[in-house]
């Protein structure tokens, strides 16, 4: 039992090195079974015949593989929770379906036996491992007896890492560096905040180290700090002091390779809270690229204008300087070419949308990305991004039901305009869907409704372990059915609304497909779920009401 706990079970290969000897038991049972491998699901080995109580091996080969698995057949459950302070065992009997009182439960870490109340409880204080025990990786479990009874309880099959307490869950906390991208020996500077969020105090002092990656805790694992050795220690330590929570400080960086690494804050040994860096080589670029555009919006058809500009940190434009950019996105024609920045250091790109695509609609974007043509000392680019509304209308669909066997469906249209996205107000904040206009009124809308329902088609049987009984398994095949024609228009408010009585409103669901033309004559679709919950409309004058 401890060989086949104590290891990992994912190291495979130790598994089948490590195969439990059969010498000195006695063979009670042997069988061959055959499984069905044409569906994929897990699949059970089947005793033939009960098994009296006690503890066995179970040995399965195939094909020169072998896998083994200890059980026990007994008439006692057990179910057991730990918390920091208390552990609580719960012993019943699967005979009877009843408490077991005066069971006896023995823990492996500790000497002492425990026994069960009237409710086939026994409760005792939680054993806490010391962080260097020698003991930490071995088997522990529980054995609970009763009379000739008997049950096991592992608690772990492996362990690798120290248990650590989540601190940081009772913190308040903040931590930021001045920036997240350093060279090998920079400067890292830094702030924080710790309070605990029960006690309302804050650590007098605080340690702040960081390592390579991840920095656990595991003890004894010399074999691993051989080959990753800021697994062992971190590569920078120092304690700070905190004011009501507040802290700062910096440290120089150790000439670190290139890559990632972890800061960690402490209090009292344990990590409260953690920030990643990146470490490079980097090299500061020649100069920058920057890109504007005069439009945020367009429709389709119409030409926004791009301007690139590339320029020194401090502003000194580069005349003629080589550009690479690219315009486009799907489903638009797109460009790609190079040119020369003007004598004022600028160039102008004018970007007219088109498409083939005669079944394109919605929103979409387009994106200018530029970059130097030639080699540069870092990597030198600017873009810049445009929405394009390939319909001039905006659609907007609901469904309802006011009564049981009855869906209603509302459409409402309106102009889309741009104005708006264009020339925002420079006091107010951008509204990203700030274009709704006027609504557009005698639109004829074209649909069609269809029923989806599953068929159950039986596949087969297969047998329940589990419960001893063959259950037949089943496939599901999806139907759509078309149900009736309708169109419907919308009035001097852009709104229509369309009312169905459903043939099967208890199973299966409808879904209306819709078609119409915008103001430009280009076609819209849109395939719409008809819910048939029921809509109840509440009097906010007549019911206190609360939104969360």
């Amino acid at each position: 039992m401890k060989l086949k706990f104590e290891q990992p079970y994912w190291a495979y290969s130790i598994n089948q090195k490590k195969i439990l000897t059969s010498e000195g038991l006695e063979e009670v049972s042997s069988f061959e079974q055959t499984f069905d491998l044409r569906q994929w699901q897990d699949r059970y080995l089947s005793v033939p015949e009960p098994l009296p109580q006690g503890f066995y091996l179970v040995e399965s080969t195939y094909d020169g593989l072998t896998a083994q698995m200890l059980i026990q057949s007994t008439d006692l459950s057990a179910y057991v929770t730990e918390s920091q302070t208390q552990t609580i065992v719960w012993v019943n009997s699967i005979k009877s379906g009843k408490p077991v009182v005066g069971a006896e439960v023995a823990v492996s870490a500790e000497e002492k036996t425990y026994k069960t109340d009237p409710d086939g409880i026994a409760a005792f204080d939680t054993i806490i491992k010391e962080e260097d025990n020698a003991d930490d990786h071995e088997l522990q479990y529980y054995h609970i007896k009763n009379n000739n009874e008997e049950l096991i309880l592992a608690l772990n099959r492996y362990e690798i890492y120290r248990y650590i307490e989540h601190a940081q869950e009772n913190y308040w906390r903040y931590f930021q560096t001045d920036r997240n991208l350093y060279k090998t020996d920079d400067l890292v500077q830094f702030w924080g905040f710790l309070k605990n969020r029960y006690d309302g105090t804050s650590p007098e002092k605080v340690t702040v180290e960081i390592a390579e990656g991840g920095y656990w805790g595991i003890p004894r694992a010399s074999f691993l700090g051989y080959f990753l050795p800021f697994i062992e220690k971190p590569l920078i330590s120092m304690n700070i002091s905190a004011d009501n929570g507040f802290f700062e400080g910096s440290f120089f960086l150790p000439k670190l390779s290139p890559g990632g690494y972890r800061i960690s804050v402490k209090v009292d040994n344990e990590i409260i809270n953690s920030h990643y860096i990146n470490v490079e080589n980097y090299v500061k670029p020649a100069y920058k690229m920057t890109v504007e555009k005069d439009k945020n919006a367009v429709f389709i058809g119409e030409t926004v204008n791009f301007t690139i500009t590339p320029a020194f940190f401090d502003g000194t434009p580069l005349p003629s300087l080589d550009v690479t950019y690219n315009v486009g996105g799907h489903p638009f024609d797109d460009i790609y070419e190079t040119a020369k920045t003007g004598a004022d250091g600028k160039l102008s790109i004018p970007f007219t949308v088109t498409t083939d695509d005669d079944k394109a609609q919605g929103e979409r974007s387009i994106w200018l990305n530029a970059n130097a043509s030639l080699p540069e000392s870092g990597m030198i680019s600017g873009n810049e991004y445009v929405r394009v509304f390939i319909n001039d209308i905006h659609a907007a669909f609901q469904s309802y039901s006011e009564k049981p066997g009855e869906i209603n469906l509302k459409a409402a249209l309106n102009e889309i305009v741009l104005d708006r996205l264009n020339n925002p107000e420079a006091d107010e904040p951008d509204n990203y869907s700030d274009y709704i206009g006027d609504p557009v009124k005698y639109i004829t809308i074209d649909g069609t409704i269809y029923y989806h329902y599953y068929e159950k088609i039986e596949d087969g049987e297969e047998y329940d372990y589990i419960n001893k009984v063959v259950r037949k398994r089943y496939r599901y095949e999806e139907h759509k059915e078309k149900v009736n024609n309708f169109s419907f228009t919308t009035g001097e408010d852009g709104t229509a609304t369309e009312a169905f009585t459903l043939e099967h409103p208890n199973r299966g669901w409808y879904t209306a497909e819709l078609e119409w033309e915008d103001n430009s004559g280009r076609t819209m679709t849109r395939n719409v779920y008809l819910s048939n919950r029921i809509r109840i409309e509440i009097d906010e004058e007549k019911y206190d009401w609360y939104h969360l």
